[in-house]
Order: C-alpha cells, then structure tokens, then sequence
C-alpha cells in the first residue's frame, strides 16, 4: 500500500504503510472486505478504537483478533496515532513572497530577496517533539529559531522547511490483547500486550537495498525479507519490559508505482499544493539532494524533503511586528501497521513516522 503518497503530499497526514503478503484468513479477508486495507479515505484513516490509550481487539465476528476505526468502526490494518517521540532533523526555514514551488525545476528558489531564511544548519538540527500521553500535552526539546530575527518588511505568502529524508520514532503501544513482534531468531515471535520501536530501519517504498547511511543488511522490510521476524520493527512483551528506541523510517521515493527495488524514481508527486486537514493552508512535498538545493535524481541521492506551505493568511511584516511564532503538531504522526499470521491474529509490523504540521503566526 502507498497511503504515504497520498496522505502525506494530499492531505499532509500519511501513513507509512507497507506492501504485504495477505494471508488467507477471516481476518485478512474482513479487513479487505470493509475498503480500509489500502484507503486513505476519512471512514479508514485516524485512531483506532482505544481507552485509556490501550487500543482494542475485537473479539467478535469477522472482526476478531482485528482493530476497528474509531469513528467509523471499519477494520483496518494501521492506527494513525500520537507517537511518543519524533525527531526530525532540520537544515533550512524560511518564509517567502512569491510561489516556491516547480515540480520540474532542478533546484528549489528559496534564495533572497524573494526569501527569508530563518533557519541555515547546514550540518541539521534535531528537534523531538514529545507527546504525553498522559495530558496530551506535546512539548519540543527545544526552539529551531534562536536569537532575533531581522525579516524585510513585506508580504510572505508562503513557508518552507527542508528537513532530513529519515524521520525517526520512538513509540510504546499497549492492547487489549497479547500482539505479536520482532524475534531475534527470525522465525518466532515476541508476544505480549505491549509492543515497542527496538531501532529497526525501514523505507517508504518497502525496499530492502542499501539506502544513503545504510547497508542493504541493515534495512529491512518484513514481507520483503521472506517475513523473517527479526526484520519486524516493533517487540511485543509485557508492559513492564518495554525499552522503546527510535525507529528510522527512509523516505527515498515519490513515485506512486515505485517498481522493484526503487526500479521508478520520481522526486515529487503532483505538482501542485493540496489542502491540509484542519487547516486552510496548503502544502507539497519534494525530494532533494544533501546540498539542500538540487533535486533528487535517485532513491540513493535523496538526502532531504523540501516541505513548502500556501499560507492561506500571509505573514505581513510591518515596522509594528514584535513576534514571530513556528510551532509543530504531530497529532495522527504515528502509523502503526499490522499484519495478519494467517489464524485471525495480528502482528504489529511498524510505527511509521507520519509527518508533522506546522503553523506561522506573527503579531
């Protein structure tokens, strides 16, 4: 499945899903039956059905041993929910006058005058943002800006951030019923009600081949890897031994067929901005080069996501501005996907890192 394509560069809240074997159980069946196996559709993505944080099993009919939507109620095979930690590493922001966006253009104009850049790390920073699970309260590890900043005086109608193409996770997930994860002898399963990131690095696109950073034996896929159980990115235990880590998630592919093995590149999908839910902003997404300028050529030259913002509401700088505020949401930023054993039970797959919003004021 390619929910990260159309969640991410449409509607700015993606899935991180990945391609499959379907076993031919009840379960895989009913899940495919009710349309939430590779929809992104408002009755399919969200939370999935919970108290209290710990997500349900269901345990009657077609849908036991399954989890449910839980606005709709349809089964499905992934949960958009609040990660516990994302951390992306960030190398340029800025605000800008004109439309930045060229779906063809070999570089991305972010240069002055039409631009102003708040933000140049060319070695990145690290930003975590936090989510209590708790109060609900998310909290960053600290500011990307610091010190003042000295905007010309104009109109801004649009925003940007370039950001690291691997997103990193670190989640711990509870359920109402013992789940199945990660073993280290590749053919067992962990088992518990618990289940938690353990430092396992997977892709967009489901491949398995070196990627930038990474040797091809230290990506891995289940499914892709003869569904050996030491690539599963989530453990299963009791509660009381979860040691969550952060997960890497490679977004190296914008093609919405990307082949074997990355066989079709396409550094953008689309070519213009689409809505964001909850918010009359738009945005888009490319992949560049680690110059933080050059579009990407190839899965393996894809360093870093040039994430431009519409800005329905343009930052006015005037000579009375004394504020300028970027803030981060990550509500629905985790994917977690599951797999069926072939018995009407699931296997936690992967928490996949989901995209993060943003939001610009000034006063």
């Amino acid at each position: 499945m390619y929910k990260f394509i159309k969640l991410f560069f449409t509607t700015l809240v993606l899935s991180f899903s990945i391609n499959i074997v379907v076993h031919a159980d009840t379960l895989s069946d009913a899940i495919d039956a009710e349309g939430c196996a590779d929809s992104d559709t408002a009755a399919c993505a969200g939370e999935c059905t919970q108290t209290s944080n710990v997500i349900t099993i269901a345990t009657t009919g077609n849908d036991a041993g399954g989890v449910t939507d839980a606005d709709s109620g349809n089964l499905k095979n992934y949960c958009n929910e609040k990660p516990d930690e994302y951390r992306i590493t960030f190398y340029k922001a800025g605000l800008c006058k004109t439309d930045i966006l060229d779906a063809n253009a070999t570089s991305n104009p972010t240069a002055a005058p039409n631009c102003y850049n708040f933000f140049v790390d060319s070695d990145g920073k690290a930003i975590s943002l936090q989510h209590d699970t708790d109060s609900g309260a998310i909290t960053q590890s600290e500011s990307l800006i610091s010190g003042a900043l000295n905007f010309q005086l104009g109109t801004y109608n649009y925003a940007y951030v370039i950001v690291d193409n691997h997103l990193e996770i670190k989640h711990e997930q509870t359920f109402s019923k013992a789940m199945k994860g990660y073993h280290v002898n590749g053919a067992s399963f962990s088992s518990g009600v618990t289940c938690w990131t353990n430092g396992v690095v997977t892709t967009y696109t489901n491949a398995t081949d070196a990627q930038r950073g990474y040797t091809a034996t230290q990506v891995k896929s289940y499914g892709e890897d003869s569904s050996a159980t030491d690539s599963i990115a989530m453990t299963c235990g009791d509660t009381v031994d979860a040691t969550p880590v952060f997960n890497t998630e490679i977004i190296e592919n914008m093609a919405d067929d990307p082949g074997d093995e990355n066989a079709n590149f396409e550094a953008i999908f689309g070519s213009t901005y689409q809505s964001i839910p909850g918010s009359s902003d738009k945005g888009a997404g490319k992949l560049l080069q680690d110059d933080d300028l050059t579009t990407a050529t190839n899965h393996l030259n894809a360093a870093r996501i040039f994430y431009p913002i519409q800005l329905s509401n343009p930052i006015i700088v005037s000579p009375d501005t004394t504020t300028f505020e970027m803030s981060f949401g990550i509500s629905g930023s985790v994917s977690i996907d599951f797999t069926t054993d072939g018995s009407d039970n699931l296997i936690n797959l992967k928490a996949g890192a989901d995209p993060f919003t943003m939001k610009f004021t000034s006063n």
